[in-house]
């Protein structure tokens, strides 16, 4: 059963008090009553009838009464109907129906619906005027409350409990509205260094700690009784309505809203970066009497945050750097093979040899055909130059083949450094980009995905094409594909697979995974991964993952990871919010492109 509020209970009792005067008046008479009132006027028309038919002479009186009655029972709605009788109380005249009323009626003389009015001439009565008046109460309980003047009684019970209601309220809300919360509560809350508040049902504030008067620069009497949403110096970064705050959709839902993140002005018309948590507050009687709302000011955390990541960033671009001229060299160490290969393949040509057996056939130009046939040294030039001619082509193809070698390693090198010239590009603002493009860059950053034959599978979803931060999300993916190739190259698998899938999902939410089926993570090294520092490479820096982590939060979105355990592989997950945009093209038609908030 629902209890009544301490202030509707106060309520009750004053209606009480002024309905037991109203009663007390009506009987001491102070008040008029509405049955005395109907009878005075009866009487005041009895009398009048009376008084005027006593002025007529008696031989002119039946003629009055045949004209004057019919006129009085149609214009006054008070009389049924009329009759006169003679001094021996014979029917003189009466209107109409007049014995069927009179039958219906009581004829008792203290029925006030009843009355006979004698007609006297010189103290001797000549005549009777008989009247039947409609009732005076109804039947019953409406009857009843008729005399007592229950309307005026029920008007004034229920609007003055109304009205004294609304004025407890005002009154009291405005008194002290902190003093539902006990001394030892306000204490306690006073010495945390959080801002908290607490507010009634209706959102207005009856306590206010001092760390929350110190953060908005006022005084506690300068917000108590106010409404919590209408307070200038909180709100949102977007401006938000009411209806968005933490304490709004606890006070409508019953339920507990965490991490809500609002700005409040400080005495510097300074914006403090607060998260903010609020929490209903339930009465004995299992009903929501208010909520608690707590300030956590967060702007120097949030301050210091930015300078880790922009710390972390270029920690981040170092590592890409590092990596891209490991790759570099690697590259760089087989074209010297290939070109000391080259080199020492013409230092072994014959070509010395085959200048003296020219040279001889030249200083034998005349007699070639004795020098061929007759000569020992001549005997042997044509075999000669066949070999000759045959190492000659062989060494060609070699050095070929060694020249086409060291001109793909060349382009090699030449794509390492164009892709990582494009992405170490500054981007101020969101581009178009495809996410497969972005994928195979990151693929091509990381070589070692070749070198250490490693297969890798690529599933796309629907969405390709969206506007982003560009060198931000390749960052993440560059280092993300790097531990998977490490984890693959240091694992035993027969076959050594890196998947990267993308997909959008249905809460507007880009995700893109990449899984590998390396090493795995062990639950001591889950618990850690992100932190900045931590690495399981003997020459890992610690600041791969925690930036690619930093950066998906700058981009709205998270960075997640997930492993079964040592040797079963990882797969970590990037989610970034999505925002669909309407653009034109070149053509001039509208067309929907998806966008990646910043």
């Amino acid at each position: 059963m629902k209890r009544f509020t301490a202030i509707t209970h106060i309520s009750i009792s004053l209606t009480g008090f002024m309905a037991t005067l109203l009663f007390l008046a009506m009987g001491i008479g102070l008040l008029p009553s509405r049955l005395r009132t109907r009878l005075d006027a009866r009487a005041s028309i009895c009398e009048g009838l009376a008084i005027q038919l006593c002025t007529v002479p008696q031989d002119q009186i039946d003629d009055l009464f045949s004209t004057m009655g019919p006129i009085m029972v149609k214009r006054n709605p008070e009389i049924r109907s009329m009759a006169m009788f003679d001094e021996d109380d014979q029917l003189l005249v009466a209107t109409d129906h007049h014995d069927a009323i009179v039958k219906e009626t009581k004829t008792a003389k203290d029925n006030p619906n009843y009355i006979r009015i004698p007609l006297f001439s010189d103290e001797q009565q000549f005549a009777t005027i008989e009247i039947c008046m409609t009732p005076v109460l109804s039947k019953g309980i409406y009857g009843y409350i008729q005399t007592a003047n229950a309307p005026f009684v029920l008007l004034m019970i229920i609007g003055t409990f109304l009205i004294y209601r609304r004025y407890l309220k005002t009154v009291l809300r405005h008194l002290d509205p902190s003093s539902v919360v006990p001394d030892r509560v306000k204490t306690v809350l006073d010495t945390l260094s959080e801002s908290v508040v607490v507010a009634d049902k209706d959102e207005r504030i009856v306590f206010a700690n001092e760390a929350f008067s110190k953060a908005v620069s006022q005084s506690e009497a300068s917000f108590l009784g106010r409404k919590l949403s209408l307070l200038p110096s909180i709100h949102t970064k977007n401006n938000a309505t009411s209806d968005d705050f933490p304490w709004t959709k606890t006070l409508r839902d019953g339920a507990v809203n965490r991490n809500a993140r609002l700005l409040m002005k400080n005495g510097n018309d300074e914006d403090l970066i607060s998260i903010v948590n609020s929490t209903p507050i339930i009465g004995p009687d299992g009903q929501q009497k208010g909520i608690m709302t707590c300030f956590t000011d967060v702007t120097e955390l949030e301050q210091k945050n930015k300078e880790l990541i922009t710390i972390s960033h270029s920690a981040g671009m170092a590592e890409v750097a590092t990596n891209v001229l490991h790759n570099v060299g690697n590259v760089l160490n087989n074209v010297n093979t290939y070109a000391g290969l080259i080199a020492h393949k013409i230092d072994a040509l014959k070509l010395p040899k085959l200048k003296e057996a020219i040279q001889m056939m030249i200083d034998h130009n005349d007699d070639l055909g004795a020098f061929f046939t007759q000569d020992p040294r001549g005997k042997h030039i044509p075999s000669y130059l066949k070999k000759t001619t045959d190492i000659l082509v062989d060494d060609q193809k070699d050095i070929a083949e060694k020249m086409n070698a060291l001109k793909s390693g060349i382009e090699h090198i030449n794509e390492i450094i164009r892709t990582q010239q494009s992405y170490a590009k500054v981007q101020k603002c969101e581009t178009p980009t495809s996410i497969r493009e972005l994928v195979e860059n990151a693929i091509a950053i990381n070589t070692t995905v070749q070198e250490n034959q490693i297969s890798v599978v690529r599933e796309f979803g629907d969405i390709d094409n969206i506007l982003i931060d560009r060198a931000k999300v390749l960052q993440v993916l560059v280092n993300l594909v790097k531990n998977a190739t490490e984890a693959l190259a240091a694992c035993q698998a027969d076959e050594k697979i890196l998947t990267i899938r993308s997909s959008g999902s249905h809460e507007h939410l880009l995700r893109i995974e990449v899984s590998d089926n390396g090493i795995g993570i062990t639950p001591e090294q889950m618990a850690k991964i992100f932190r900045h520092g931590f690495t399981t490479k003997s020459k890992g820096s610690g600041f791969g993952l925690h930036s690619g982590a930093l950066t998906a939060k700058e981009l709205g979105g998270s960075l997640t990871v997930h492993s079964e355990g040592q040797g079963c592989g990882a797969t970590f997950i990037l989610e970034l919010p999505l925002q669909h945009k309407r653009e034109k093209n070149e053509s001039g038609k509208t067309h929907e492109s998806t966008n990646i908030n910043n």
